[in-house]
């Protein structure tokens, strides 16, 4: 190590003088399994974040795609079977199911934006002085 003056570890010197720098090298041994451990925990941090990043990518694909996609099915299925049959009860079925499934989201969209938040305008002021 460069900073405490130790020969390179190549060096025969090394083995020659090893009880005048038994301590030197124990402390570099240490800090470079401390930087090892760091390093570690570093890298299963950034497994951790991919993880959690994969639930949010799923989550917005399932409600950009396949939410409309089904929805959009659904449509076009019971507009074919109330072509086809118009007696059918299948038809008005699916046109309340996507109706009920709007006003639902909305309704829970609604419900979270107005949920409370902190205020600080309500703040007591502190003394001075």
């Amino acid at each position: 190590m460069g900073i405490l003056g130790l020969p390179d570890a190549s060096d025969p010197e090394t083995l020659t003088d090893f009880a005048d720098i038994e301590s030197g090298r124990t402390a570099e041994h240490f800090l470079y399994l401390g930087a090892l451990i760091l390093f570690a925990l570093h890298v299963f941090v950034e497994y951790a974040w991919h993880g959690a990043q994969s639930v949010f990518d799923t989550m917005l694909a399932t409600g950009v795609l396949l939410v409309p996609i089904g929805l959009g099915a659904l449509g076009i299925i019971g507009a074919t079977i109330a072509i086809v049959d118009p007696g059918s009860a299948f038809s008005a079925v699916s046109v309340l199911a996507i109706a009920l499934f709007h006003l639902i989201a909305g309704w829970r969209t609604l419900k979270w934006g107005n949920r409370e938040s902190i205020d600080l305008t309500d703040t007591v002021p502190m003394p001075v002085g």
